[in-house]
């Protein structure tokens, strides 16, 4: 599955939270996919999009003194893109993580989210301002912070494939957000997966019975749904159960020692018994792989 290049490449972040009968819960974070700032012309009103990507992306309020602007107002926005979000998973919770320049950034702020299918741009950014799909009031902490956001709005906004998210601080304070390093901007959610079992081949030396989803997020290959592991499965050499690339008398050995056992790593013919059968597939395949 291919789970957003970036997430996989940059800062994404998989986590085994739970497990239950029929599903299993994940938490990822998702890296930014666009992110600017909309910032004025006439110190209070806006004007357009620009500081595409960088380091930062800061949002703040205007101000004047004695008539003269000495801060202009600026809207942050960041786009994520969620196509690669599993088929049949559900968004039960969302947020947004990173962290400011100075501990001492913060303020009363107002935030948004909208569907979104194109890139950003300053009518786009508008339209996030005037009719999100979401908003919501809330004071952001200078530092390392997480903001609440609506799972029900991530979770409409994936037939559109992205999200945009908005931050306008509305107190004089300039606040900084970072896009890069360990706590960069990033949406954080957590997701419900129904649980598809089969067997995940790890690599040429293991099999393991795993869901689809871990499977894939570890970047393995899954056999299928049902498919159990066995010693063939994965492109192993049958019957090399000291992993040394010939099947010698140590394998033979190694399989008498549990003759007559369910011994699981020497059963061959997966019947659970360790018997002439498992003996026999060994000697047909004896020699090098």
């Amino acid at each position: 599955m291919n789970f957003i290049t970036r997430s996989l490449t940059a800062l994404c972040v998989i986590a085994f939270v739970g497990h239950y009968a029929n599903a299993s819960t994940y938490t990822i974070e998702l890296p930014w996919d666009q992110t600017a700032s909309l910032g004025s012309t006439s110190c209070c009103n806006y004007g357009s999009l620009g500081s595409f990507n960088g380091t930062f992306t800061r949002t703040g309020n205007c101000q004047t003194v004695y008539g003269s602007c000495v801060q202009s107002r600026r809207t942050a926005f960041w786009t994520f893109d969620l196509t690669g979000l599993p088929e049949g998973a559900t968004v039960i919770s969302a947020s947004f993580k990173g962290s400011t320049e100075y501990n001492d950034q913060g303020g009363s702020a107002t935030f948004g989210l909208k569907a979104v299918a194109e890139s950003l741009t300053t009518s786009l950014a508008m339209s996030i301002i005037n009719a999100p799909d979401w908003q919501s009031s809330q004071y952001i902490q200078g530092g390392s912070f997480s903001i609440g956001l609506s799972a029900n709005a991530v979770e409409a906004a994936r037939s559109q494939g992205k999200i945009a998210f908005r931050e306008y601080v509305s107190t004089t304070n300039t606040v900084s957000v970072y896009n890069t390093g360990t706590n960069a901007a990033r949406l954080s959610l957590t997701i419900e997966v129904p649980n598809v079992w089969g067997a995940c081949c790890l690599d040429q030396d293991g099999c393991v019975n795993v869901p689809q989803y871990n499977c894939e997020m570890g970047g393995f290959t899954f056999l299928g749904e049902g498919v159990e592991c066995t010693p063939s499965s994965c492109g192993m050499c049958i019957g090399d159960f000291d992993a040394n690339g010939l099947v010698d008398v140590e394998d033979l050995l190694s399989l008498i020692a549990v003759y007559g056992t369910s011994d699981t790593d020497h059963d061959l013919n997966g019947d659970e018994l360790i018997s002439i059968e498992d003996l026999l597939i060994l000697l047909d395949h004896y020699g090098q792989c």
